[in-house]
C-alpha cells in the first residue's frame, strides 16, 4: 500500500537532514506551504510543486507523486471550490525590480495575514504590477486566487461593499441564495470560509479604505493586495507600496520589449525624447510603444514630433489612454457631493495652468484666492488622489502630463494675486533692511504692511528664495504688480543674486511703466537695470557700457520729473558703474557730486551711501586718509544695519591694505555678523574673503583657508563669479604656502578660467606668471 504523501514527505525531509525552513528555502516554497503538506491539510499539491520538493530533497519525484490521493475518490460536494481568477500577466513586463522583489517577499511571508496597498497616480501600472507578482506567487496559495475590480476609478459607480462581498463569495462557490443580504453577515461568512485556507485576494482599483475593510480575511494563511489611486494610509497594518515613475532605463526597456530593437538603435536621441515626452509614465510609454509597433513605417522621430504637437491626443485611444485615465479621477472629484472634492477639482485646473515648478500652500492660496490653510486642504486632497506629488514638507508638483491635462480645462489662476503677494514680501524685506531709501519713500506703505509675517529679514529672504522660480513665473505674465515688484526686489537681488532673472523682471516692469506713463517707476527700473548689469558684466555676461546707458537714462527721467532724490541716487550709481568699468578717476567726480547733492537735500540716507562709495573710490585712487574720513562721516550718518555693514566692510578692507590688521579684523568681523543677521550672502562672502586675506598677511594660512572656503560657498550661492574668482585665487595662494600644490593648482586654474571668461586679462596673466614661477 502506498505511504500517504504527508508522511512520505516528512520522512524524506528528515532523512535528508533538513528542517522545514531549509526545505522551503531550497525548493522556493513558503514555510507555510511545506508545513501544510506535511500536516496533510494541503492534500493535492501541483505536479510542479512536487518536482521542486523532490529536487530539493535529492530524491525521485515518482514515489512522491504516486502518494498523492486521487481527487475522484472524494465526494464532489466535499471538495471546496478553488478559484483561479487571476488575469493573465503581460509578457513584456519590465523594470520595477525593487517593487517586485519587495512585494514578492511580503506575499511569501509566513507571518500572515499579509495586506499590501499599491498606490499611485493613474497610468503608473499598479494593476500590471499586482498581476505580475500575484502570478509569480500563485503556487504559494494553493487554496485559490480571487480577483475583483472594485471600480474605484471607473466611469461607472464603484462596487458597494455588499456587491463586492457577493462576488467574492460566489467565487468561493457559495450559491447566490445562500449569501446574506446584510453586509456585516456577508463579511463574516467570507472570513469564516477563508479562516483555515491559504488564499490570495487581489482587490483592484479601490475607491477608498471604507470600501476595502469589509473584504479583508482574518485567516493567517491569506494575503490581500489592494491597488488604488487614493492613499491607503488608513488601512491599518497594510504594507504601503507607493508606486513612482519609471527610471529612464526602465522606460527604454519597456519600449525595447515592444518595438524592434533596430528601429530604436538608429535613433537613440529620438528614443530619449520619446521617453521624456511620455514623462516616464508606464501607460504613456506603453501606448507610444504600441503605436510604433502598429506603425512599422514610422521613424521614432516622427512620433516624437506628433507628441510635441499634441501629447494627450497621441497618447489617447477609444477605450484606454492617458487622458482617459486622468479624466476618471477629476470627474469623480467634480461630481462628488462633497464641497472639498469639488473645490479640489477646480484647484487642479487653476494650479495646473500656472507655470511654476512646484507649489506651497501660500503660493497656491494666492493663485486660488483663498487663505493658506484652505489652499493646503485642497493640495492635500489632490495629493491623496495622486493628482499632485508631494516633494517635501508642504510642497507639491504636477506630473508633466497631468499639467497638460489640467490646462485643457482653460481655467486661469489669479496670477495678479500671486504677483501682488511677492511684491508685498519684497517690500517687507526693504522695510526690514533699508527702510529709508528713496524708493521706500515712493512705495505704497500698504504693500509691506499687507505682506504675510514670515519672520525676520533672513527668514523672509529665505522664503523669497525658496519661491523664486514661482516669483519669476508670475512676473512673466506682466500684470500690474510687476512694476513695483521689479523695484522692490532690489534688496533681494543685493542679498541673494539671481541677476539674469532680475533683469527679465525689470525689463517687463519697465515696459509696463512706460505704457502706463509711470515716470517714477520708469526711473527706478532703469536705474536698477543698470545696477544689475554691472554685476552681469563682472561675470562676463554683459557690458559696462550698457549699464552706464541705463543709469544715464534714469538720470534724465528723474531730472524731467524734478526728483532730486532720484538724481542723487543715480549719480552715486553712475560713479559705481564707472569704477566697475575701469574708470576710477571719472567715478570720483560723480561720487563727489553725489555727496554734495545729497548733503544739499539734507537726505542723510542717500548721503551715507554716497560717502561709502566715495570712500571706496578714494581708497582705490591712493587717497587713504580721505577714504577713512569718508567712512567716519558715513558711520555718523548711518541709519541702519545695512549701511553700517557696508561701511565696516569698506573700512575693514581699507585698514587691511594700510596695514592696520587689528582694526581691519574688528571691522570685518562686525560686518560679517551684521550681514549674517540680515541674510545678506553677498556681504557675508566679501567679509569672509577679506578676513581670509587678513589671515594670509599674518601667515596664518589654516585660518585663511577656513575663511576663504566659507567665502567661496557663499559666493557660489550668491552666483558671484567675480567674487568666486577672487576667493579661489586666495585659496590657491594659501594652499601653495602650505605645500598642498595639487589642490592649489586646481583652485588657481579655476580662478584663471573665470578671470579669462569675465575679461580680467591682467589677473589671468598674473596667474600665468605664478604658474610659470612654480
Amino acid at each position: 500500500m502506498t505511504e500517504p504523501f504527508a508522511i512520505l514527505l516528512s520522512r524524506c525531509r528528515r532523512e535528508a537532514g533538513l528542517t522545514q525552513d531549509e526545505l522551503a528555502h531550497r525548493s522556493g516554497l513558503s514555510v507555510d506551504g511545506v508545513s501544510a503538506l506535511e500536516r496533510g491539510t494541503r492534500r493535492y499539491p501541483r505536479r510542479g510543486t512536487v518536482e521542486q520538493l523532490a529536487t530539493a530533497l535529492g530524491v525521485p519525484a515518482e514515489p512522491l507523486l504516486a502518494a498523492i490521493p486521487s481527487r475522484s475518490a472524494l465526494p464532489i460536494a466535499a471538495a471546496p471550490v478553488v478559484p483561479r481568477q487571476l488575469p493573465m500577466a503581460v509578457n513584456d513586463f519590465t523594470g520595477r525590480a525593487d517593487d517586485v522583489e519587495r512585494l514578492t517577499r511580503l506575499l511569501r511571508s509566513s507571518r500572515g495575514p499579509v495586506l499590501v496597498a499599491i498606490t499611485g497616480m493613474g497610468g503608473l501600472g499598479k494593476t500590471t504590477l499586482a498581476i505580475q507578482v500575484a502570478q509569480a506567487v500563485a503556487d504559494d496559495y494553493p487554496d485559490g486566487h480571487l480577483w475583483l475590480d472594485l471600480r474605484g476609478q471607473s466611469l461607472i459607480e464603484p462596487l458597494t461593499p455588499l456587491d463586492a462581498l457577493v462576488q467574492l463569495l460566489r467565487g468561493l462557490g457559495v450559491p447566490a441564495d445562500k449569501i446574506p443580504a446584510n453586509p456585516e453577515l456577508a463579511a463574516g461568512r467570507l472570513r469564516s470560509l477563508l479562516h483555515d485556507r491559504r488564499v490570495l485576494l487581489v482587490l483592484d482599483n479601490a475607491a477608498d479604505v471604507a470600501q476595502v475593510l469589509p473584504l479583508l480575511p482574518a485567516g493567517r494563511g491569506c494575503a490581500v493586495v489592494v491597488t488604488s489611486r487614493h492613499t491607503m494610509t488608513g488601512l491599518a497594518g497594510a504594507h504601503q507600496l507607493p508606486l513612482g515613475l519609471l527610471a529612464p532605463e526602465e522606460a527604454e526597456g519597456l519600449l525595447r520589449a515592444m518595438v524592434a530593437p533596430d528601429r530604436l538603435e538608429v535613433e537613440p536621441g529620438a528614443v530619449v525624447e520619446l521617453i521624456d515626452a511620455c514623462g516616464l509614465l508606464p501607460l504613456a510609454v506603453r501606448l507610444a510603444g504600441a503605436r510604433l509597433a502598429d506603425r512599422p513605417s514610422w521613424p521614432v522621430s516622427y512620433l516624437v514630433d506628433r507628441l510635441k504637437a499634441s501629447r494627450l491626443d497621441v497618447l489617447d485611444g477609444a477605450d484606454v489612454g492617458v487622458r482617459t485615465a486622468f479624466a476618471v479621477s477629476i470627474d469623480q472629484l467634480a461630481s462628488s457631493p462633497l464641497e472639498d472634492d469639488q473645490a479640489a477639482a477646480v484647484a487642479f485646473a487653476k494650479l495646473g495652468a500656472f507655470d511654476g515648478p512646484d507649489l506651497s500652500g501660500r503660493v497656491a492660496g494666492a493663485l486660488l484666492g483663498v487663505d493658506v490653510y484652505e489652499a493646503e486642504r485642497r493640495l492635500e486632497r489632490l495629493a491623496d488622489l495622486h493628482l499632485l506629488e508631494p516633494t517635501g514638507a508642504g510642497r507639491y508638483r504636477f506630473h508633466d502630463l497631468l499639467r497638460v491635462y489640467a490646462r485643457e480645462a482653460g481655467v486661469q489662476p489669479d496670477v495678479e494675486g500671486l504677483t501682488a503677494l511677492f511684491n508685498a514680501v519684497a517690500w517687507r524685506v526693504c522695510r526690514l533692511t533699508r527702510p529709508a531709501t528713496v524708493r521706500s519713500e515712493w512705495a505704497d506703505g500698504r504693500w509691506a504692511v499687507d505682506a504675510p509675517d514670515l519672520g525676520d529679514a533672513v527668514t523672509t529672504l529665505d522664503w523669497l528664495e525658496t519661491e523664486h522660480a514661482n516669483l519669476v513665473a508670475a512676473a512673466m505674465h506682466g500684470t500690474a504688480s510687476v512694476v513695483p515688484l521689479g523695484i522692490g526686489l532690489v534688496q533681494f537681488g543685493m542679498s541673494r543674486g539671481y541677476w539674469l532673472d532680475h533683469v527679465r523682471i525689470c525689463e517687463i516692469g519697465l515696459r509696463r511703466a512706460i505704457e502706463s506713463g509711470n515716470g517714477m517707476a520708469e526711473g527706478f527700473l532703469r536705474n536698477d537695470l543698470g545696477l544689475v548689469r554691472i554685476d552681469l558684466a563682472r561675470a562676463g555676461l554683459g557690458s559696462f557700457e550698457q549699464a552706464l546707458d541705463d543709469i544715464g537714462a534714469a538720470v534724465k527721467v528723474f531730472e524731467r520729473l524734478d526728483s532730486q532724490a532720484g538724481v542723487g541716487m543715480c549719480l552715486t550709481n553712475l560713479s559705481f558703474a564707472l569704477d566697475a568699468a575701469g574708470h576710477p578717476f571719472d567715478a570720483v567726480r560723480y561720487a563727489e557730486r553725489s555727496v554734495e547733492h545729497s548733503r544739499l537735500l539734507a537726505n542723510s540716507h542717500s548721503e551715507t551711501w554716497a560717502r561709502i562709495n566715495l570712500g571706496e573710490l578714494y581708497e582705490r585712487t591712493g587717497r587713504h586718509e580721505e577714504a577713512l574720513a569718508q567712512y567716519a562721516l558715513a558711520l555718523d550718518l548711518s541709519d541702519g544695519d545695512a549701511s553700517t555693514s557696508a561701511i565696516l566692510l569698506s573700512r575693514g578692507a581699507a585698514y587691511r591694505t594700510q596695514g592696520d590688521l587689528a582694526a581691519a579684523e574688528r571691522d570685518l568681523r562686525q560686518c560679517a555678523e551684521i550681514a549674517d543677521r540680515l541674510g545678506n550672502r553677498g556681504g557675508q562672502a566679501r567679509a569672509r574673503d577679506e578676513l581670509g586675506r587678513l589671515a594670509q598677511l599674518r601667515d596664518d594660512h589654516e585660518t585663511a583657508l577656513r575663511e576663504l572656503n566659507s567665502a567661496l560657498e557663499l559666493a557660489r550661492q550668491y552666483d558671484d563669479r567675480s567674487g568666486e574668482a577672487s576667493t579661489r585665487h586666495g585659496l590657491g595662494l594659501s594652499l601653495l604656502a602650505l605645500g598642498r600644490k595639487a589642490e592649489a593648482w586646481e583652485e588657481l586654474a579655476a580662478a584663471r578660467a573665470i578671470y579669462e571668461a569675465t575679461g580680467e586679462v591682467e589677473l589671468a596673466a598674473e596667474l600665468d606668471r605664478l604658474i610659470d614661477e612654480y
